[in-house]
């Protein structure tokens, strides 16, 4: 996993040293959770199916924006080709650009609880343990970066609006699943209620988009 290590540490040191593209996945974030705050009533705020959706309809689209950041960012620096020369094995490269993404929703999610607690009353004390809760934003969080490394390396090679218009387009039949799997999960673990049908589901999910993501990832940066 050397390749895998040594790409996710340069992606991860460029994106701290240029934190534009984490700032807007941030301020999008909390402008969708308080926007969904303000619409929802607020006898409905505290129930988890509530809290739950808009903090993962907020990583979800704030998971997009940070991918476009980054295929923008490649595209200036002609990082995909360069990636396409090497000898790592297209896994490796796959991982190390994933964990990127992966790494980024998480930091974002951990912003952003303090703000679904203060907009949404959820309970500090959940009704399964804090790492039921955090297995399952960690399994969604996976499925997220490995779907959107996936499309948006195929979309590497659009330019300007259709490029913009595209990610989401292509990306959101495939992340809706997930989005869902990932509320009613966390509700339930909230709620104290059983959390394995979704789970497993979550565990289909990361095991089919590992797989495929590694088996096609160097075929459409055209590697050979």
């Amino acid at each position: 996993m050397g390749a895998s290590r040594a790409i996710f540490l340069a992606e991860w040191l460029v994106e701290w040293r240029n934190p534009a593209g984490f700032v807007s996945a941030l301020l999008f974030a909390l402008i969708v959770l308080l926007a969904q705050s303000l619409a929802v009533p607020a006898y409905e705020l505290s129930r988890p199916e509530v809290s739950q959706s808009a903090f993962f309809i907020s990583i979800l689209f704030a998971s997009i924006l940070g991918e476009y950041s980054r295929i923008a960012r490649d595209q200036k620096t002609g990082t995909s080709f360069g990636l396409a020369l090497t000898s790592a094995s297209p896994a490796r490269l796959f991982f190390g650009k994933m964990a990127v993404g992966l790494a980024q929703m998480t930091v974002l999610e951990l912003c952003l609880f303090p703000m679904l607690v203060l907009f949404y009353n959820v309970p500090l004390s959940a009704g399964r343990p804090p790492c039921v809760i955090a297995a399952v934003c960690l399994s969604a969080n996976f499925s997220f970066a490995c779907l959107t490394t996936l499309l948006g390396a195929g979309l590497g090679a659009w330019k300007g609006a259709s490029q913009a218009l595209a990610l989401p387009i292509m990306t959101l039949p495939f992340l809706l699943p997930v989005l869902v799997s990932a509320t009613l999960g966390a509700a339930r673990a909230i709620s104290g209620e059983p959390v394995f049908p979704f789970a497993k589901l979550l565990l289909a999910s990361n095991v089919s988009a590992a797989l495929v993501g590694s088996l096609t990832y160097g075929k459409i940066l055209g590697k050979q």
